[in-house]
């Protein structure tokens, strides 16, 4: 399944890429992250600084999320849903779910 994320809400910076970054691989380089940095998707200043972000939330009207399920993290490379995705991390596995009614 797919996640995605914008890089500004309110017209203000996300660092999405950067937190979630940093809560997988601190310090190593891989292509995805060359790849987000080659297209200014990526702020290494901001990298330095950044906090983890190890969970998101996300409504889930169709019971789709199990955990072990592949996770592939998008951003949207413009406007959401008007634009192409860009994949920044690897595939990585849903470890667990919260269900809040």
């Amino acid at each position: 399944m797919t996640l995605t994320y914008v890089t500004k809400i309110n017209k203000k910076p996300t660092y999405f890429i950067e937190k979630i970054w940093k809560s997988i691989k601190d310090n190593e380089i891989t292509i995805e992250l060359a790849k987000a940095s080659k297209n200014n998707f990526f702020n290494w200043e901001f990298y330095g600084k950044a906090a983890p972000k190890i969970h998101t939330i996300r409504e889930d009207k169709k019971d789709r999320w199990k955990p072990g399920q592949k996770i592939h993290n998008k951003i949207w490379t413009a406007r959401p849903y008007h634009s192409p995705t860009f994949q920044f991390t690897p595939i990585l596995k849903c470890i667990s779910l919260m269900v809040v009614n």
